[in-house]
């Protein structure tokens, strides 16, 4: 249950109003008081609340209850945090104050990502964040060579990498990017990265300029310095033979000898990380390998002679 201390403009008398309204008396009652304030003052002002989420009133306070969706915003809010357990509520404390919070909106929201979030129990400082590190064994060769060690320094650089809030069970952050080591001790499976590869886009210009978009995804991922280095490969800095480094290839469908060439052009721009499958048997770095083959030895040749045998 919330209940929300109201107040009616900024020194109007103090009203109790309690959520979630479920029964048709329930919110006959709430319609009836909320039409009473209005009557009085055009605001009526959130002043605290008293929930199991113990600071859920510093994140209320201030909130005009008579503006236009709050009334309904704060009833299904109480109503999730009432299927929240003890542990939950105490994870949802830690993680309004780890996040910014500017209305019911972004509490609703938030109510969305429990999962999103563990406890590090026992921890409120850098100091037993440090020494919680430690003792799950996140970098056990320096705990045995290294008597004593400056917990506060271990964890101020977590906390560096990782914020949050403290709540009265522990540290509430995000479980995303954690050591194994702390996931294995809170009983949390690591959640495997999605393997990442990059689609690369190039287009065909005929010498009438009518263009055919090309696009692949090739396995893995560049390093900036590799995509400057297939550039470098490139004749001219942007055109290069597809079929020669081991990309598909695509013109219009019938061949002209006036207007098709074997070149097609490639920019940095083209080359963008996905999650989507590769689509050629070729990896980043093979194709790397491939436009370093080819540097200075385009063979523009090859084409005319495979398109001159088609035509025979």
């Amino acid at each position: 249950m919330v209940t929300l201390f109201l107040r009616q403009g900024e020194t109007g008398k103090q009203v109790l109003l309690s959520f979630p309204v479920t029964t048709p008396a329930e919110k006959e009652d709430v319609t009836a008081t909320m039409e009473k304030l209005r009557s009085i003052s055009r605001t009526v002002t959130i002043q605290g609340a008293a929930s199991e989420v113990m600071n859920l009133g510093q994140h209320l306070r201030g909130i005009d209850l008579a503006a236009e969706g709050e009334l309904e915003r704060i009833n299904q809010l109480a109503e999730r945090l009432e299927h929240m357990s003890e542990v939950d509520c105490d994870k949802f404390a830690g993680m309004l104050d780890a996040n910014k919070i500017s209305g019911t909106k972004d509490i609703l929201q938030l109510t969305e990502h429990l999962d999103d979030y563990v406890i590090l129990p026992g921890c409120s400082s850098a100091q037993s964040i440090g020494k919680y590190l430690m003792d799950c064994g996140v970098a056990p060769t320096l705990k045995q060579l290294c008597k004593n060690i400056d917990y506060e320094a271990v964890g101020q650089i977590f906390l560096d990498a990782h914020s949050g809030a403290a709540c009265s069970r522990g540290f509430v952050v995000r479980n995303e990017h954690l050591p194994r080591a702390v996931l294995k001790d809170l009983h949390i499976e690591p959640q495997q990265e999605a393997h990442m590869n990059t689609q690369i886009r190039y287009l065909y210009r005929d010498a009438s300029n009518y263009k055919v978009e090309n696009e692949c995804v090739v396995t893995g991922t560049f390093t900036p310095e590799q995509i400057a280095q297939i550039m470098d490969c490139c004749d001219l800095g942007e055109y290069f033979i597809p079929t020669q480094v081991g990309l598909p290839e695509q013109r219009f469908d019938r061949y002209d000898p006036e207007e098709d060439h074997c070149w097609f052009e490639l920019s940095e721009d083209g080359f963008e990380e996905t999650a989507k499958p590769a689509t050629v048997g070729i990896s980043a770095q093979q194709l790397v390998e491939n436009f370093a083959a080819a540097k200075e030895h385009w063979n523009d040749t090859a084409f005319q002679t495979q398109m001159n045998e088609m035509t025979l």
